[in-house]
This record gives structure tokens, C-alpha cells and sequence, in this order.
């Protein structure tokens, strides 16, 4: 995401002047190429109009008029045409920010509506079903790489569906040395590509699935419909796993508990808040999220849904410790529309995202123009047959070929580039190295028509031209005014020092204001000895503060202040006669005032900066766009423009 303070600032100023940047109008914009004001020499249709003036008037709390805002239009367009006068569209800043935003924004149109819903669907499918399983993990060792971890789950499969023991093999194999049981696992609780293997495979049967975490080796135990979800509250008390003694003490006293809390079930909230070990529930009386199938330890799970509405548990003992339940509320498996969002983010966090936006890539191969050469592609694969894989002296001949094997518009994708892309990828048969030369060659294909989708979206898609010329346009407006107008306080002080004293007169105060410097130490023999080198140092030095910490390190400091009375302790004290400061801070106890003076009205910009700044920016704007409206005259089409 763009989180620079140039995109912040700049969305910003489109917020108040021509609504927001990151959302696609909601209202139908007419192609309409009707020219409805002429800026400078640059036409505006009405269709590029009325899609920022429809969005303006949705977020605006009182809508402006159609006059008025095409007077604010034609302004804003005067800026943007300034700023591509002066180059600011070719700035290094600019590009990357177009080039990033233009990436983002195309996400929404690289998406298969039909592969999505489906996915979507089948998700859902599995939120209606509970399926019992067991489970071993294989971990892959780093150093040794997946072979090893694959054989060993292949041997696993054929010893489990054989009829071997699956709680000894995993007990004696898995990562995660326990008995293997899972329990019943529901929709979105487990890796992407382990729930469809588990969902899959019949009752009694095994697979094998990989995943981020190693290799998984399941067995199917029973199937059941969804049970819905449940709220409970829940008490916490840990256990020791080493300390039989202490355990049987925490059993008693989530025993004793219990009978508490039986005994005034309305006060759980109030019981689990005081007693419960869980940190998360300490303020929040044992409160947890509405919860389904396989999102919790088993022996919670199940005790959570054995319980009626308002019931509470005995202590259950899980890995974590006893937990004393009180079971809320309960609401069955949710219709597909009420539980989409939620899917939509699952999938949105796993490989079927990539899925969705490959298909979406490769449905647009032909309006690219994909072109794979099949006389090169047909010698590669003949070449990888005939050796019988991907042999050295198949990859040697094929890394010399700089033969083109496929095209996208004007790209060529070359077949030495595929094999470089490969690696040291050695597949043992030639079906599976002609297949991973096939997938690589499908990855550059797809990797260029991506780049012709965002590059030719404006043409295909109207709200993706509007909403990318939007940005480009804002960020303009920002680097322009920031460069004329906001920035020039700080860049051009002679500037800001000469529109003070020209308008001086409007700069008063109401009482008398210390105007100078401030020596801080950390006694009074420092703060004496700081002022005294001070007083030494010429005029021109730039900063005193860096001078002091050379000579005192961090045992002073000096400031610059402009205070009126009773505005500062430490002014108070070094100019009009207060009490010593106190607690101003943990280090500084000893003040000096230094070339500082008592004056009754402001001698210079600095001395009310602030006021001054904003004064001097309207008076820059309004100086520029004077400028601008005589450079780029606006002619605007008003009889058109009412058939808004």
C-alpha cells in the first residue's frame, strides 16, 4: 500500500476539493466525449466532469453548485497543467508513485468473478460439514530439502492404508508428537491445501497433502453436519506439566470454583475476571469470540457444544490446563450471503487469491496476443523426451538457445531465459521436466500479458482510466503547491520576512512577550559557565545549541523563545520576575536568559511564525492563481454543463 506523506497530504486536498481518491464512484458515469470546458488548451469531456462532480457532491454535507464547482474545476486543472509545464510529471518521485499506484489499483480487474465464486462456493461447502481426522507431520529439513520428507510420508500412506495403527505412526513420526487426533475440523481452520485433501478424502481413507508447514499425512475418520457455533465465557487456571503435585492442587481448586460458580451462575463474568490465568480474559470477565468446529483444543471444543445455554462445565482439563465453561449462546451454520465477507478474506489470504488472478491472466492471452512458437516449444519437449529428463547435456544444449519459444505483443519470451528461471531443478522423468519447463515458460507469459492488462486498462476499463487520472492529477496538484505556494514559508524566508514587514501592522500582541534565548543546566555553576561561552561565540555561528553541547555534551542546552508573561514558567522566571521554575523537567534546574529582550509588539516573522505562515500561503495563493488564470483561460460550455 502507498503510505508515503506526499500520498496522506495529497489525498487529502482531493478530499475537500474533489471528494475521495480511493473508492470507485458508485454512480454511472456517461460516455460522454462532449467537451464541457476548455482549460488553457486541454479539453475536459463531460463524462471526466460529472464522474468528479458526482463524487464531490456524494461526500460533500452541503452540495456546492454546478457553477461553482466547475469555477473550483477549472481551478484545480489549472494547477495540474502548471505543474506538466514545470517537469513535475517526470520527476523520479512521481513516476514510482504511478507506477506502484497503478499496480495497486489494477488489482480489482485481475480477478476471475466465475473461478472466485466457485471457490467461494466450495469454501462454504465446508463450513456446512464437520469431518473427524487424525493427522502427521512431516517437517522438511532445510538442509536435506522435501525428498526425504516425501518418501517418508509415501511409506506412512502405504503402512496407514494397509491397516498399520495411525495413532502409533504418529506418535512415533509426526513433528508434533501426540497421538495424531485432530477432532473435527470445519471450513477455514486449517492451511488451504490441507483442508481440501481432508474435505476430499472418503470416510477410512488417507492422503497426502504439503503446505508452508511440511508435509501432512491425514486420515478420515467420520463426517458429521456443522454444529454451528457457540459463545461461551471461560476460567482459566494453568498447570504445570512436570509437577503431578501441583496439578492435583490446581484440580482442587478449579474444583472449588466450580462449586462457586454453580452456586451464583449470573456472577461467571465477575468469578472468571478475578480468577482466570487466561491474560486475555482478565478484563473481559472470560470472554471469547463466537467459535465453531476445529477452532479450539478438542477437549474444549467438545465440551463447549455438550453444554446447554447458561449451563456451566465441570473443570475440563486440556493441554493448557482447567477450564471451567459457561456456554452463552448458540447460532447455527450461517446462510453463504451472511458468511461471504468472511470466506472472501480467507481467500483473499491463501494461494486460491493467485489462482483467481492466473486464471484472469491467462483468459486475456488471446486479446493480448499470446503466440507460442509450437515448432520451438515442440523441439523443446522432443529434446527433454528423448534424454529422458532434464539431463546436464539437455540443459547445456537448451541454455544456448536463444531461440523465441513465445510472444506477447512486443515481448519474446526466449527459451534460454526459461531454463536460466529453472535453476538447478533436476525432475527424474521426462513427463515431469517437460511439465516444469511448460509452467516456467506459462509464468513468463503470464508475467508479460499482466503487464499489458494494467498498461492497456485505461482503454478497457472507464473507472480505472478516471480513477488513475484522478491520482496522477492530485499528485500533481500536491508537488505544485507544495513547490508555489505550502512549501515556501520554510524555503523562502526572506520572503516570508518581507511579507511581515510589509503587513506588520496586522501582527500585534495584547501584552508584552520575552523575545530571545534560554540557557538550561543541570546546576547553577554550568548554567553560568554555558552562558559565559556563549557570550564569546560570534554572531554568525549557525547554531548555538551545537556549539554548547560541544564544549557541555548533554550537561546543557540553549532554546529560542518567544513567550508572553504567564505563558512559561522559565520566561516567567528569567524576564518578568517569577517564582524559580519547577518540575519543568528531570534534568534542567538552573535558567539564564541570553541576547534576549522584553518587547511589546513583534519585530520579525519568527516571532509569530505561525500566523504569519498561513497569512503569507493565501497571499501566495492567490498571487499564483492570478498567474494561472491569465496563463490557462478557461472556457466553460454552461449550456452543456446544465444537462447535468
Amino acid at each position: 500500500m502507498i503510505t508515503s506523506l506526499r500520498y496522506i497530504v495529497m489525498k487529502r486536498i482531493l478530499l475537500s476539493m474533489l471528494g475521495a481518491i480511493a473508492v470507485i464512484a458508485s454512480v454511472s458515469v456517461r460516455a460522454d466525449n462532449q467537451v464541457v470546458m476548455t482549460v488553457g488548451d486541454t479539453p475536459v469531456t463531460l463524462s471526466e466532469f460529472q464522474y468528479f462532480y458526482h463524487k464531490n457532491q456524494s461526500q460533500e454535507d452541503t452540495a456546492s453548485t454546478i457553477d461553482r464547482y466547475a469555477l473550483l474545476f477549472a481551478d484545480f486543472k489549472r494547477k495540474v497543467l502548471e505543474a506538466k509545464a514545470c517537469g513535475l510529471d517526470t520527476i523520479s518521485s512521481y513516476l514510482a508513485d504511478m507506477q506502484r499506484y497503478g499496480r495497486e489499483l489494477a488489482q480489482p480487474y485481475v480477478w476471475d468473478n466465475e473461478l472466485a465464486d466457485s471457490l467461494m462456493r466450495v469454501a462454504y461447502s465446508h463450513f456446512a460439514e464437520n469431518v473427524e481426522v487424525s493427522h502427521i507431520l512431516i517437517s522438511v529439513n532445510p538442509s536435506s530439502g522435501p525428498a526425504r520428507a516425501v518418501a517418508l510420508a509415501d511409506s506412512l500412506y502405504h503402512l496407514a492404508m494397509a491397516g498399520s495403527d495411525f495413532s502409533e505412526l504418529a506418535r512415533k513420526y509426526s513433528a508434533q508428537h501426540d497421538d495424531g487426533y485432530l477432532g473435527f475440523v470445519s471450513g477455514g481452520t486449517v492451511p488451504y491445501s490441507l483442508e481440501q485433501a481432508i474435505f476430499d478424502t472418503p470416510v477410512g481413507e488417507c492422503a497426502v497433502a504439503a503446505s508452508a508447514y511440511g508435509y501432512h499425512l491425514i486420515k478420515v475418520l467420520s463426517r458429521r453436519p456443522d454444529k454451528g457455533r457457540v459463545k461461551v465465557r471461560h476460567l482459566l487456571l494453568l498447570t504445570p506439566k512436570d509437577d503431578d503435585a501441583r496439578r492435583e492442587e490446581v484440580a482442587a481448586r478449579a474444583d472449588s470454583l466450580y462449586r462457586v460458580a454453580i452456586a451464583s451462575p449470573d456472577d461467571f463474568d465477575t468469578l472468571a475476571g478475578q480468577y482466570t490465568e487466561d491474560p486475555s480474559g482478565k478484563n473481559t470477565g472470560g470472554n471469547l469470540d463466537w467459535f465453531g468446529a476445529g477452532r479450539m483444543v478438542y477437549e474444549f471444543e467438545k465440551a463447549a457444544f455438550e453444554l446447554a445455554d447458561g449451563e456451566i462445565s465441570r473443570p475440563v482439563l486440556t493441554p493448557y490446563g482447567y477450564h471451567i465453561i459457561k456456554r452463552e449462546a448458540w447460532l447455527p451454520t450461517p446462510d453463504f450471503e451472511e458468511i461471504q465477507p468472511e470466506i472472501k478474506n480467507m481467500i483473499m489470504a491463501d494461494e486460491r487469491q493467485s489462482m483467481i488472478r492466473r486464471r484472469a491472466i491467462e483468459r486475456m492471452w488471446e486479446p493480448a496476443g499470446v503466440e507460442v512458437v509450437e515448432d520451438v516449444y515442440g523441439h523443446v519437449k522432443q529434446l527433454i523426451t528423448a534424454a529422458g529428463g532434464f539431463t546436464a547435456d539437455v540443459q547445456e544444449e537448451l541454455l544456448a538457445d536463444t531461440s523465441v519459444v513465445a510472444r506477447i505483443s512486443s515481448q519474446k519470451v526466449v527459451v534460454n531465459e526459461v531454463v536460466r528461471m529453472l535453476g538447478n531443478a533436476s525432475p527424474d522423468n521426462a513427463d515431469t521436466a517437460c511439465g516444469a519447463f511448460t509452467d516456467m515458460m506459462q509464468q513468463f507469459i503470464n508475467l508479460s500479458v499482466a503487464d499489458w492488462m494494467v498498461a492497456t486498462l485505461p482503454e478497457r476499463e472507464p473507472d480505472y482510466a478516471n480513477l488513475y487520472n484522478e491520482y496522477s492529477d492530485g499528485m500533481l496538484l500536491y508537488e505544485i503547491c507544495q513547490r508555489e505556494i505550502w512549501g515556501k514559508p520554510q524555503s523562502d524566508p526572506a520572503g516570508l520576512e518581507a511579507y511581515f514587514q510589509a503587513n506588520r501592522d496586522r501582527y500585534t500582541w495584547d501584552t508584552e512577550h520575552y523575545r530571545g534565548m534560554v540557557v538550561m543546566a543541570v546546576n547553577d555553576s554550568i548554567a553560568d559557565a554555558a552562558l559565559a561561552y556563549l557570550s564569546t561565540l560570534p554572531d554568525t555561528v549557525s547554531s548555538y545549541r551545537t556549539e554548547l553541547r560541544k564544549r557541555f555534551l548533554t550537561n546543557a542546552n540553549v532554546e529560542h523563545v518567544v513567550a508572553a508573561k504567564a505563558d512559561n514558567q522559565v520566561v516567567d522566571y528569567i524576564a518578568f520576575n517569577g517564582p524559580v521554575p519547577t518540575k519543568v523537567s528531570n534534568r534542567w534546574v538552573a535558567f539564564r536568559p541570553f541576547r534576549g529582550e522584553v518587547v511589546s509588539a513583534p519585530t520579525c516573522a519568527t516571532d509569530v511564525r505561525g500566523r504569519v505562515s498561513v497569512d503569507y500561503q493565501e497571499y501566495l495563493e492567490e498571487r499564483f492563481m492570478e498567474y494561472l488564470r491569465k496563463k490557462y483561460p478557461a472556457r466553460i460550455n454552461y449550456e452543456l454543463l446544465h444537462t447535468l
